[in-house]
């Protein structure tokens, strides 16, 4: 059971740091809108089970 938790909390911390990653470097305030088409594209690319949504 411990290790089912770890797992879960390993898991969780992983995809709220990816998804903080791709907010931070895809910050529409901090680039051109081409440049952050281009990141939401790569986003979704890397990420094709996704919506957009995840990566705004």
């Amino acid at each position: 059971m411990k290790k089912y938790l770890l797992l879960c909390l390993v898991a969780g911390t992983t995809l709220l740091t990816s998804m903080q990653t791709y907010s931070y470097i895809c910050l529409p305030f901090a680039l051109s809108p081409i440049t952050y088409g281009d990141c939401i594209a790569a986003c979704l690319l890397l990420n094709p089970d996704k919506t957009v949504k995840y990566c705004l």
